[in-house]
């Protein structure tokens, strides 16, 4: 059994818990994150995936993996309590929260990456995504061919203009830069310098010429005096520098910035 593999919804827990030890501003509640609706459990005799059960699975050999929604025993490999028909169980292993391969495949809680190459693909970050206090899968990976991006809607995003060989993640399920380009989830920030770019925040970064918010271009923003302000319920949108003020990454009146971010 794998380190990233655990006989109960138990040993799991214990394993984030260990994770959240390199991330101790973010609170998490265990309890939501492995809720017993979209958790594997057993009684002794059968398993379940909260009231449904697994059908014929294995109990002895039965493992969850740290995708969570992914488990497999000796004969089969399951997505909540459901066989996946082409997946290898004798490979079949958990890479990061967001992505598992088996010999043939990549896969994600989507199914199967048909673009990916299993042999070469490999995971650029820990695939975890921190927000209001759940864990969502995030994440980059590459292969031989491709940089790919999921966020835990619809089918993982191949970005076609990012270059596998120099790719690397921020680790945040947010940032991602190559040689030439720096990305914001699957898209690009056009005209961001990876040689003089800085994450400034969660939605805010800047490099020697340009300030963004996500993916766009704050136009008129200084770089120089560029910062960010979060109010106390956490919302990440408000900037300003020393002579604007900017909401969502648009410009605003003093007035109306002071009076959201005192909200």
């Amino acid at each position: 059994m794998s380190n990233l593999e655990f006989r109960s919804t138990e040993e799991l827990k214990s394993y984030i818990h260990s994770l959240l030890v390199e991330h101790p501003n973010i609170k998490i509640d265990i309890s939501e994150v492995c809720d017993y609706h979209h958790s594997y459990r057993n009684d002794g005799k059968r398993v379940y995936w909260g009231d449904e059960e697994v059908k014929k699975a294995d109990i002895d050999s039965f493992v969850i993996c740290l995708t969570m929604t992914f488990a497999k025993d000796k004969n089969k490999c399951y997505a909540g309590a459901k066989p996946l028909r082409s997946a290898d169980a004798a490979s079949f292993h958990s890479l990061n929260w967001t992505y598992a391969k088996d010999r043939n495949h990549v896969w994600t809680l989507c199914g199967i990456i048909k673009e990916a190459d299993a042999n070469s693909f490999q995971i650029c970050d820990s695939g975890m995504y921190f927000n209001n206090g759940f864990i969502y899968p995030y994440g980059y990976g590459k292969d031989c061919n491709f940089v790919f991006y999921y966020d835990c809607s619809g089918k993982p995003t191949i970005i076609k203009a990012a270059d596998p060989k120099t790719f690397c993640s921020l680790n945040d399920g947010l940032y991602g830069m190559d040689s030439q380009s720096v990305f914001y989830g699957k898209k690009k920030l056009n005209k961001a310098s990876p040689n003089s770019w800085i994450k400034v925040s969660a939605l805010h970064s800047k490099d020697a010429n340009r300030c963004f918010y996500l993916n766009r271009e704050i136009k008129g923003a200084d770089p120089t005096t560029f910062f960010v302000e979060t109010r106390k319920d956490g919302w990440d949108i408000f900037a300003k520098d020393k002579k604007h003020y900017y909401l969502w990454g648009e410009e605003v009146s003093q007035e109306e910035y002071e009076k959201r971010r005192n909200i």
